[in-house]
Formats: C-alpha cells, structure tokens, sequence
C-alpha cells in the first residue's frame, strides 16, 4: 500500500497519462463504517487486524494496475487506470460484496461506504479526490438518516442496500446497513 505521499508522487503522472491517451481513469474512496467502535469496543490491535484484513480483502479484487492507498485512518482510494464508469462500479460493488461476506476479528459484519469520481476534462489531482471525498461525505450522510429511519421505523427493508449511479455527475455511491 502507498501512502499519502505516494499518492502525491503518482497520481499527478497517472493523470497526465490518462489526458495525453485520451483514456479513461477513476478513483474509488473506501471507509469503513463505524471503525471507531470497533476500536473502542475491542481495542486498537484488533482495530489494525480489521484493516489489515480490509487491506488484503482490496488487493484481492484489484487488477494489478490499481493502485492501492492508505488516505488516512480506516480510509483507502485505488486509483484505478484505463477504467470506465461502469467497470469502476462493478470493482467497488466487488469490494463491497468482499467485505459484508468477510469474517473479521470482530465476527461482526463490517460494512464500507464508497465515492467514485471519474476523470473529466478539467479535472486537476485536487478536483478529482475532492469529487470523491464529497460523494463519499453525501453518502455517508444519507446511510446515517437510513440508519436513523430505519431505528424509527421510517423506512423499509427496500431502502436499505439501494445504490445510485449517475454518469452525468460521474458519481457512485452505496447505501449499506449496518
């Protein structure tokens, strides 16, 4: 995994490669949900085997040209070369799928949520992880009120899980429960 600092260094000439071959180039930003309960109910170094774990669980669905980064706590963005919007969609739906399977430490189900950005025309390394960051912040907000409609009963079973896509804002997100 790189750090931040090797996001810095590498996505600059991804970018730049992307724009000269008029090819397609996404970035996903993963998180996982409710991570702090997990270090406070079991403790940081169980905390670190989950992201190990949730680590190990994005290698294995990556292609090898992804590039796989730590973005800072339980965050990680694979930047994802020569891959349209929809390819994109599928790995992170991947992703998803991997992780509520997946048996941590914990032996609770984890759940992740997701932001896509897809390279625009005008898009500089800042605009294009900012995109990601606020579809990432946009999902989070409305798992949280699904979690919250739902402790209500205010919503159904069918809200839960439901996905948007939107190749206009070039946009993915995933509501998951929890």
């Amino acid at each position: 995994l790189f750090n931040r600092a090797g996001l810095s260094a590498n996505l600059p000439l991804d970018l730049d490669r992307a724009r000269r071959y008029g090819r397609p180039l996404s970035v996903v930003l993963l998180d996982l949900d409710h991570f702090k309960a997990v270090n406070d109910e079991f403790g940081h170094l169980v905390g670190d085997q989950v992201l190990v774990e949730f680590a190990n669980l994005i290698r294995a669905t990556v292609r090898q040209v992804d590039a796989i980064y730590r973005w800072g706590g339980e965050e990680f963005l694979i930047v994802c070369p020569e891959t349209p919007p929809e390819q994109v969609r599928n790995l992170t739906e991947r992703i998803l799928d991997g992780v509520r399977k997946h048996r941590f430490p914990t032996q609770r189900t984890m759940t992740v949520s997701a932001g896509i950005a897809n390279l625009g025309a005008g898009d500089t390394m800042t605009s294009l992880l900012q995109r990601a960051d606020a579809i990432f912040i946009d999902e989070l907000r409305a798992t949280h009120a699904t979690e919250r409609d739902a402790a209500a009963g205010l919503c159904s079973d069918k809200d839960v899980g439901k996905s948007w896509y939107d190749l206009t804002s070039q946009a993915f997100a995933v509501f998951l429960p929890v």
